[in-house]
């Protein structure tokens, strides 16, 4: 009677747990829908952006200017701070000779959130710009504080190491980036406390982006290695792929004993 009872519960508990899995899949799937502004050259019109599970759509009374976007036929998505987005195609502007056409986009409500990060990043392969930073649920394995050199003045904030990703996190939220390693061209160090990061972000009048920062500790061997082997894996470079630690989400900082790393390489 009992080994029965007990089998009911175990089948209760599954049928339960593949309801909820089914319930969950289509609000992980709702689109999100913004109130924006587009702007253009010499003025702007105004839509929706939807962004979907299969596309990004600009909806507006202005026929010419409503699009929708595949995920493919997008080259890169810019979220450049909590209101702004720039959608950056394969479209050709006007005669201008061009590979690429930058659709700018300025919430009039609301603000892009870590939910909308976490959307993206489970959808999107090709390079993405993130200001905003997605759910991190595991502590960084090293954290080295650092000042971001502006072309004038400049930010101070940390750069966390994560197995999967790299993060700047501002203390100017506009100047944050969340980078998985495959949104990094490559990186560069120039001695101990100088660091830089070439990313594929559109910089204007130049080539793409790179991130300049100035370092308050040693970027150590083992912290430089343990970046580039993940920015430029191959099978000349193998390494063993951490799994991501579970955490709490904290805002203390935690840096790692590098000698602790030396030691285990």
């Amino acid at each position: 009677m009992i080994t029965r009872m007990k089998t009911k519960a175990i089948i209760i508990s599954l049928m339960t747990g593949a309801v909820a899995l089914v319930l969950a899949e289509p609000a992980l799937a709702q689109p999100f829908e913004f109130s924006v502004k587009h702007r253009h050259v010499l003025r702007h019109c105004r839509g929706t952006l939807i962004i979907g599970p299969e596309t990004i759509q600009y909806r507006t009374s202005r026929k010419k200017d409503a699009r929708i976007w595949r995920y493919a036929d997008i080259k890169r998505i810019e979220i450049r701070s909590p209101r702004v987005i720039h959608i950056v195609t394969y479209e050709t502007q006007g005669t201008v000779w061009s590979t690429t056409r930058r659709f700018e986009f300025k919430l009039l409500d609301g603000e892009i959130t870590a939910a909308v990060s976490d959307f993206l990043l489970r959808r999107v392969t090709r390079p993405l710009v993130l200001s905003v930073l997605p759910t991190i649920e595991r502590q960084p394995t090293f954290v080295i504080p650092a000042k971001h050199r502006h072309r004038r003045g400049g930010c101070e904030g940390l750069l966390k190491v994560y197995p999967d990703a790299l993060v700047f996190e501002s203390q100017n939220p506009r100047h944050t980036r969340y980078w998985r390693y495959q949104d990094i061209q490559q990186i560069g160090r120039f001695g101990p406390y100088r660091f830089e990061v070439a990313t594929y972000e559109h910089q204007m009048g130049g080539p793409d982006r790179v991130f300049h920062f100035e370092l308050k500790e040693r970027l150590d061997d083992p912290i430089y290695d343990y970046l580039w082997v993940r920015v430029n894996r191959t099978k000349y470079y193998p390494y063993e792929p951490e799994e991501p630690i579970r955490a709490t989400p904290t805002k203390e900082v935690v840096r790692i004993s590098t000698t602790r790393r030396a030691s285990q390489r």
